[in-house]
């Protein structure tokens, strides 16, 4: 057999072969805040760039992005000074138009925040209801 192919079998036999090879990522199933804090502060540039009449989307993302950054405060040694750079650098849209963003889905995402606050702000309050560690996984 060749070597792959032993691998892999052992892999499926016995998944610890990996395990000390390659860490496993830390998992939130009541919902990955990392990434819900980067989406929110994504979308909250996008519809202030390409959809800035959609008042109602601007001030769930806005309402969205405070209890994120308050989370985060809450529950990790991140200062305000070190979130403002990581949405600074999360949300860079230099050379980035429109109707990328449009291809690439955020300006529906926005819309449909416009639409339906409430849905939009029950999921992240939910998602935000207990206090824990912030991670990155899983990532929508």
């Amino acid at each position: 057999m060749r070597p792959k192919v032993l691998l892999l079998i052992a892999t499926l036999v016995h998944p610890s072969a990996l395990a000390a090879q390659q860490p496993i990522p830390e998992w939130d199933p009541r919902g990955a805040v990392w990434c819900t804090y980067v989406i929110t502060a994504m979308l909250g540039k996008v519809q202030e760039t390409c959809l800035p009449n959609h008042a109602t989307a601007r001030a769930s993302l806005a309402d969205s992005l405070a209890k994120h950054r308050a989370f985060v405060r809450r529950n990790t040694s991140e200062t305000r000074a070190s979130l403002a750079a990581f949405e600074a650098q999360q949300t860079d849209l230099q050379g980035t138009s429109c109707q990328t963003l449009e291809t690439e889905g955020w300006l529906r995402m926005v819309e449909d925040i416009e639409s339906d606050p409430m849905s939009y702000r029950a999921e992240i309050d939910e998602i935000l209801s207990v206090d824990r560690k912030p991670l990155w996984n899983p990532c929508l």
